[in-house]
């Protein structure tokens, strides 16, 4: 079963489901209920890491905007697939090791 993350915007009550509270690492987590449900209208640009804002659907609530990483696999065949991977705003591409 995969983990979703609460897609309402009413509901504040949540945990913000930090990084590591205890370390004061109070990025958010891909899962938490800020992730893309700030307000559209912000006039901030960027966030407090300097990295652009929004990314994904929409703003994240807080002073950081979280990164998502997301795969996709390009080609079929007898040819072995790209996987193209985009994590933490930077496109990465695995490189062979066979």
């Amino acid at each position: 079963m995969a983990a979703t993350r609460p897609t309402s915007r009413a509901m504040i009550s949540l945990s913000p489901l930090y990084l590591s509270p205890a370390a004061r690492d109070n990025h958010l987590q891909e899962l938490s209920a800020g992730v893309d449900v700030g307000d559209p209208n912000s006039p901030i640009a960027n966030d407090f890491d300097g990295q652009q804002r929004p990314v994904n659907t929409g703003f994240d609530i807080g002073a950081d905007e979280t990164g998502s990483c997301s795969v996709r696999v390009v080609g079929s065949g007898p040819s072995p697939p790209k996987i193209l991977a985009c994590c933490k705003r930077r496109l990465i591409t695995p490189k062979r090791t066979t």
